[in-house]
Order: structure tokens, then sequence, then C-alpha cells
């Protein structure tokens, strides 16, 4: 195994420490307890104060049931809408890259052709003189 050890974490700086744990306390944790809180006491207050019966009390949960879903389908909805703007990005930036290398294959096509007709050509004049002799002289195909 290897004897390498990273290097130690350096200290924090105490005073910026503190007034992060400060913010923390006051920006994140006060505000939802808080929160969590009142809608306790709201639920309460309602559940004692004898507001609705059985069958609005089951609207009102499937309400609640219901947003809690949408609020999910919101994370493959953003995920969707994600792809769906790097398609449209990426079919911005690669049709003239495509055309490049469209071109470059059609150049590389033509090329090949050519050195293949190239190749085949003597063959080709040797074939034609042939058959011209053969139509010429009434004389039967050589095999």
């Amino acid at each position: 195994m290897s004897d390498y050890l990273p290097p130690p974490m350096p200290q924090r700086n105490p005073v910026t420490l503190q007034a992060h744990r400060r913010e923390v306390l006051r920006q994140i944790a006060l505000p939802l307890t808080a929160g969590v809180l009142l809608l306790a006491a709201l639920v309460i207050w309602l559940v004692l104060a004898g507001v609705g019966d059985a069958e609005v009390w089951g609207q009102i949960s499937t309400i609640f049931i219901l947003l809690l879903f949408m609020l999910l389908a919101l994370v493959p909805l953003a995920f969707f809408v994600a792809v769906i703007y790097a398609c449209t990005e990426l079919l911005r930036i690669i049709p003239p890259f495509a055309r490049q290398t469209q071109q470059a294959i059609e150049q590389i096509e033509s090329q090949v052709k050519s050195g293949a007709d190239i190749s085949v050509a003597p063959m080709l004049k040797i074939k034609s003189f042939l058959a011209m002799v053969d139509a010429l002289f009434g004389r039967q195909n050589h095999k």
C-alpha cells in the first residue's frame, strides 16, 4: 500500500465559524422551527374548534397529498426541461460540424471511387479491345 498521507486540514477560523453558526441558527433553524410550530398550532386549533367533519378533513388531506405528489413531480419535470434545453443547444451547435464531416466523407468517397476507377481502367481497356476484335472478326468469346 501507499505510505502517502494527505496534508492535514488547516484549522478553521474561530471568528468566521462562530458567525456561520449564528447565521445558520438565525436564517435556517429558527424560521423552520417557527413555521412547524405555527402549522402545528393551526392544526390543533382547527381540530379542537371542531371545524368540519370527517369528510371535509378527508378532502383537505387529499389536497395535501396531491400537493406533495405535485411537488415531487417537479423533479422529473425539471430533468426533462433540462434535457430538452440541452437537445436544442446541441441542435444549434452540431449542424455546422455535421456539414463539415459530411463534406469530408463525400471527398473521401470521391477519392476512393476515382482510385477504384483508375485501378480497373487498364483491365476495362483490354476487355473492350478484345470485345471489339471479337465483334469485328465474328469470333466467339475466349474464356
